[in-house]
């Protein structure tokens, strides 16, 4: 699950005209619904141009667009090339079974010429005034092939993988315009009328950019951009509290179920920090370069991130069960709750064998 994939249960709040726009919406559900690519894409580009032209590049209402055009354009290319995967390692399968049985063939083909070989006084002399030369050539046959192998030149990129690299990279500029457009807007005196959600907006948008990152292994970046998030979600945590009547609903299950997430994500990505480097290279951000977290910090970073998520989750699966008494409709909350738990696992088995190689490394080495 990605930071910004998860459907959001919030009241209706005063909001840009554009999402009340019948494609703004349909849009929306195509790209939830994994259908980014039929028809989602093109609506939030028509709305785009649209809102620019009538309201401005820098406005609140494109602002709207231009995450929702990104998200779209991000959502299609990430699950285009998550096809391709498949579809690659289906056809490496394959490939791999007929390597097999065509190897098997011919070291029966092998055997059996080897028997008829043998069956004659001149073949076994031969063979055997041959031997250490025989030897030798295989020998030198099997380093030639080798060699062939690891020469081979790289695999070129096809036509519709560079086309999803641009689609990623302009996704990108496109959330990164939304976010200071509304950045922008909420830290100004002036025009508060969509103030709230702005707010909402923000940390999503957020959680979308270090999605975009991720798939890009910009791990830095990503951890940059959703421990950012972190403190929006907090705050709709708390705020959430506060109102008696909000304490035990389907508003304070999502806002808990995404403070869970964006924890996890900022952990996942640590842990990637760890896995991408050897030498033990600091976490710094690719254009600013600011060094975020010290090389020899990054684990106990991940595992205090991975503790505060696991703390969050007891109590968001605590709520829904208090919900679910109610007889309130969890809707897709259960599911997203249960995906979170298989998250924080995967988190939580890397942080031990991490441990369990620590500890390797610390014992004495064995006499023979």
């Amino acid at each position: 699950m990605n930071g910004s994939q998860t459907k959001s249960t919030t009241p209706t709040l005063a909001a840009p005209k554009v999402t009340s726009d019948p494609r703004f919406r349909a849009g929306r559900t195509l790209v939830q619904t994994g259908k980014s690519n039929e028809g989602g894409i093109d609506m939030f580009a028509t709305l785009l141009e649209e809102t620019r032209q009538k309201y401005g590049d820098a406005s609140i209402e494109s602002a709207s667009c231009y995450y929702e055009y990104g998200n779209a354009l991000f959502r299609g290319a990430s699950r285009a090339a998550a096809a391709a995967a498949a579809g690659e390692e289906e056809k490496d399968a394959a490939t791999e079974s007929k390597t097999k049985v065509s190897a098997a063939a011919t070291a029966a083909e092998e055997r059996k010429r080897q028997l008829e070989n043998d069956a004659t006084p001149e073949s076994k002399r031969v063979k055997v005034e041959d031997a250490s030369t025989s030897s030798s050539s295989t020998t030198t046959k099997t380093k030639q092939e080798e060699d062939k192998e690891n020469s081979t030149p790289p695999k070129k990129e096809t036509k519709e993988e560079e086309n999803e690299k641009d689609d990623v990279q302009l996704a990108l500029e496109m959330m990164e315009n939304a976010y200071s457009i509304l950045d922008e807007y909420t830290s100004s005196s002036s025009g508060k009328d969509y103030q709230a959600w702005a707010k909402i907006q923000l940390p999503r948008i957020l959680c979308g950019l270090g999605d975009v990152f991720s798939f890009v292994s910009q791990h830095a970046d990503a951890v940059d951009v959703y421990t950012r998030a972190i403190p929006y979600r907090e705050e709709a945590v708390e705020d959430v509290l506060k109102e008696e009547d909000k304490q035990h609903s389907i508003v304070a299950l999502t806002c808990r179920r995404q403070l869970v997430e964006a924890y996890v994500l900022v952990a996942e990505e640590l842990l990637a920090c760890c896995k991408d480097d050897d030498d033990g290279e600091d976490v710094v951000t690719t254009e600013s370069k600011v060094v975020l977290v010290k090389a020899e910090e990054k684990v106990e970073y991940a595992r205090g991130y991975y503790d505060k998520a696991r703390d969050e989750l007891q109590e968001a699966v605590f709520l829904m069960g208090k919900i679910a008494a109610s007889g309130q409709d969890l809707g897709t909350e259960k599911e997203d709750v249960c995906f979170l738990a298989t998250m924080l696992m995967g988190v939580g088995n890397t942080l031990a064998e991490m441990d369990e190689k620590e500890e390797e490394k610390k014992k004495p080495a064995t006499k023979i």
